[in-house]
């Protein structure tokens, strides 16, 4: 099945266009900011480079978060707009899974974390063994302390940021990873191949805290 996937949930945007497990094409978006007035054009170079059309596509998978507020109302009103005037299914997955999926190589348990600035990160744990991938906790958003205490249950740490604290302070492995279309699709992939994708989920973007922006005084002309 070909799917178009969407990240747009730390800052930058990614596409890609998969088929199972084959990357037929992909293209980033490196400026930041720029995920509402370029993703669509970025959609349209990898339909063309995978040689298919909108009409092709049998489902779309999105990046929910945690991450960039706005960067993943983007994402997610893209991709669930395409889903509607197609019909077809909407996937959504977590960045904190993502991170984790793609680098949590053999058999243990590790940390996922997100730089969520203001000392915060979004968090949370996961365990592969014996072929699964599986979270060992709720995704949640912790305070740096929080993070020296968790990591004497985990094996490793994967953070989206390089914090050299982390390597000085913390006896684990750091690995230090980004997250993109091609990191989400084989996520996506895992979870079809062992039917772990609620396809008739409501999917809400994954926020884990408050925006930092606040909303202004209202007024009565605002409605």
């Amino acid at each position: 099945m070909k799917t178009l996937t969407i990240e747009t949930s730390l800052g930058n945007a990614s596409v890609c266009i998969s088929d199972g497990s084959a990357i037929l094409s992909y293209s980033r978006e490196e400026a930041q900011g720029k995920q509402a007035e370029k993703l669509f054009y970025h959609i349209s170079l990898i339909l063309a480079e995978a040689g298919i059309e909108y009409k092709d596509l049998g489902a779309v998978t999105s990046s929910i978060g945690p991450g960039s507020f706005t960067s993943i109302r983007i994402g997610m009103a893209a991709a669930k707009g395409i889903c509607i005037g197609l019909n077809i299914p909407f996937i959504g997955v977590s960045t904190l899974e993502t991170l984790a999926y793609k680098s949590i190589s053999g058999e243990g348990r590790a940390l996922s974390l997100i730089d969520a600035g203001r000392g915060q990160f979004y968090s949370q744990k996961f365990i592969y063994s014996n072929n699964i991938f599986e979270p060992l906790s709720q995704a949640s958003s912790i305070l740096y302390e929080d993070v020296i205490s968790q990591a004497s249950e985990i094996d490793k740490i994967i953070c989206n940021k390089e914090n050299v604290v982390f390597a000085e302070i913390i006896n684990k492995q750091v690995i230090i990873s980004d997250v993109g279309a091609k990191d989400c699709a084989n996520l996506s992939d895992y979870k079809r191949k062992n039917n772990l994708i609620d396809y008739s989920a409501n999917h809400s973007p994954l926020y884990l805290r408050e925006p930092d922006a606040k909303p202004g005084k209202k007024f009565l002309w605002n409605y």
